[in-house]
This record gives C-alpha cells, sequence and structure tokens, in this order.
C-alpha cells in the first residue's frame, strides 16, 4: 500500500514539474516574440535553401553559406541526442538528414504530420502521419540504423542511393539529384562546427 502511494506522488510531481517547465509565464512575452522573429528568420533561410535546390542555379559556395545559417531547436537536439545514443549510430548524420529532409524543421509535412524524415507508409505515395516530432525522430533513427547502416550503407552516398534514388518517380522536382550533396554538407557543418 505504501509503495502505491509513494508513485502517485512522484508521479503527480513529476506532472507538476513538466507542466511547471512548458508553462513558465516568466518572460513569456520576450520568449514568445523572440521565437516568431527566431521562426521568421529561419523560415526565409529555408526559402532560400530551397529556391537554391529547386532552380538547380547555386553554387557549393552559397549552399555551404546557407547551411551554416541552419539551427534546430532544443527539442529537436535533444530527441535526436537520444534516438542517436539508444540506435547507436552518428548523431551528426541523423540530424543533416533531418535538416535537409524538413528544410530546417520547417516542411509541410514537418509542420502538419510530425514527419522529420520524409517517411512514407510501407509500399505507398502516402506520407507517415507522427503523433508528435519525437516519435518521428525516433523512428527515422530506427530506420537508418535497421534499413541502412546494418545493410552496409555506411556512407551518405550510398545512403543516399537508397534513401533519394535518383529515379524515384515521386520525386517530381528532381531534389534527389542533390540529396547527397546538401546533406554532406550540412553534415560536415554540424560535426565541424560543434
Amino acid at each position: 500500500m505504501m509503495n502505491i502511494k509513494w508513485k502517485n506522488i512522484i508521479i503527480v510531481l513529476l506532472a507538476l514539474f513538466i507542466l511547471y517547465q512548458r508553462f513558465d509565464m516568466k518572460n513569456w512575452k520576450d520568449k514568445y516574440f523572440a521565437k516568431q522573429e527566431e521562426y521568421l528568420n529561419q523560415k526565409e533561410l529555408v526559402k532560400d535553401y530551397v529556391d537554391l535546390l529547386e532552380n538547380r542555379d547555386y553554387t557549393i559556395e552559397t549552399l555551404k553559406e546557407n547551411a551554416v545559417k541552419l539551427k534546430e531547436t532544443k527539442q529537436e537536439r535533444r530527441m535526436i541526442d537520444i534516438a542517436a545514443s539508444v540506435y547507436r549510430i552518428d548523431k551528426w548524420l541523423l540530424e543533416a538528414i533531418i535538416m535537409h529532409e524538413t528544410g530546417n524543421y520547417t516542411s509541410y509535412l514537418y509542420e502538419n504530420k510530425n514527419n522529420a524524415c520524409g517517411m512514407r507508409y510501407a509500399n505507398s505515395y502516402e506520407f507517415v502521419s507522427y503523433i508528435n516530432i519525437e516519435q518521428s525522430i525516433i523512428a527515422c533513427a530506427k530506420n537508418l540504423k535497421f534499413n541502412y547502416l546494418d545493410m552496409g550503407y555506411l556512407s551518405i552516398k550510398s545512403i543516399g542511393s537508397k534513401y533519394a534514388p535518383i529515379n524515384d518517380t515521386t520525386d517530381t522536382k528532381g531534389l534527389n539529384n542533390h540529396w547527397v550533396e546538401a546533406v554532406t554538407i550540412i553534415y560536415n557543418e554540424l560535426k565541424g562546427g560543434k
């Protein structure tokens, strides 16, 4: 009986701590407006980045310049670190793929389906909808571990040949043509900058 009582108390205390963390009202206006400004700046950077890729009118220098500026939020960083640790994979590789696939966390799939890696249902053109971002990042890490790394796809180039094949009929804008190059640039910037 005593154990159940203590478990309930601990659960309530944890719930209160989580609520306090999420709804910290101190300086909430400043945080909100700073976040909005950061979001708008990042959205503009990503728009430029996607325009470069879609128009195929870019140089490696401009791609690197934009990749350096792209940053993720603390929520994604924490979850990427956890997922990479659980599946024992290179966190920089996972992060680079996620950043590219989501257009630095601003893509339609990311914002509306919590899909961080462009994952589709098996044998379907339909994209997976996840309950939350954490679930999606874990699925990305698991997919990368078991369907790529454990099967011998160890370099970004070899992963790209399966993950974003050039001849993919669903790639109507030809973005897969730049997948390896873009992920490599982001990977090098992340790994070199941290």
